[in-house]
């Protein structure tokens, strides 16, 4: 993996896919950005069963914060993929699992317009799917719309932390 000078640069170049990997081994991204790095120490440094659900949680030094989530999966249906601007999705399962279907943005049809606000757009279409079990993580690029919370068998409680790091440099 190239060393980047900085998230938009490595977000930019489109020959970078979407990462799936152990929650372990995410110090091994640290090249990315240093939100990543700071992403990691808090981690490490912190029990994930303390944190509160549905809370802002800022990660000190950066531009990038988490929420505690959970809920239970769904079957695929009509969900639309989603996509951001503004912040890299990084989606850790701490329990459970699920489908995360994703896809290119430039392969999908757009179904509502950016909103600003919300940092997200809404887009249709085919994608691929990939498994998440407990321990799991996948960070999502500007690039990569797509679809969490999708039954990997049968319905499951999840329980997923989403850290939104900041493409700010």
């Amino acid at each position: 993996m190239a060393i980047y000078q900085s998230i938009k640069s490595y977000a930019a170049d489109k020959s970078n896919e979407m990462i799936l990997d152990r929650i372990e081994n995410l110090g091994k991204y640290s090249g990315i950005c240093p939100d990543l790095s700071r992403i990691n120490d808090f981690l490490l440094n912190t029990d994930v069963s303390d944190i509160p659900f549905d809370c802002r949680i800022e990660i000190p030094d950066s531009g990038s914060f988490l929420y505690k989530r959970t809920y239970r999966t769904k079957a695929e249906g009509n969900q639309l993929f989603e996509a951001h601007r503004k912040y890299i999705d990084l989606q850790y399962v701490v329990s459970g699992h699920e489908i995360v279907k994703y896809s290119e943005q430039k392969l999908l049809s757009q179904s509502s317009p950016y909103d600003e606000a919300a940092d997200c757009e809404l887009f249709s279409g085919e994608g691929k799917s990939v498994k998440l079990d407990s321990g799991d993580f996948v960070i999502l690029f500007p690039q990569d719309a797509h679809i969490p919370k999708l039954n990997a068998e049968d319905s499951c409680e999840v329980v997923k932390i989403v850290l939104k790091i900041s493409m700010k440099d």
